[in-house]
């Protein structure tokens, strides 16, 4: 996150900018470990975060809704970078999945026709 937008911010939305980093650095964390219910629950921590940061945004000057301008993109390329992240989990969870159920019908299949 570009440090110079922060800066521009006032310090009530500069810090609740800093937990929404730090909530979606917990989330990226738990996405790579695959705790599904952890991430669940630190997105909706992290939605409410959001929900402040962007509360009233006509109240702030020129340069500070430009900032917030410039953060919102920043925000939204690491949300893309998350989706596919987990994605790419889902996948790999998927292929997984189809390989012990392949296992599964075979040890069936053998079961069956056992002497």
């Amino acid at each position: 996150m570009d440090r110079t937008l922060i800066d521009k911010l006032p310090r009530e939305r500069r810090e609740c900018l800093e937990q929404v980093l730090e909530l979606q650095a917990a989330m990226t964390a738990a996405v790579e470990q695959g705790d599904w219910d952890k991430t669940r629950d630190l997105e909706s921590r992290r939605a409410q975060e959001l929900r402040t940061l962007y509360v009233e945004p006509g109240d702030l000057d020129a340069e500070s809704g430009e900032a917030l301008a410039g953060i919102t993109r920043e925000l939204i390329a690491a949300d893309k970078a998350l989706v596919n992240q987990v994605m790419a989990m889902r996948s790999k969870l998927d292929a997984e999945l189809s390989a012990v159920r392949r296992g599964q019908k075979a040890v069936g299949a053998y079961a069956d026709n056992r002497p």
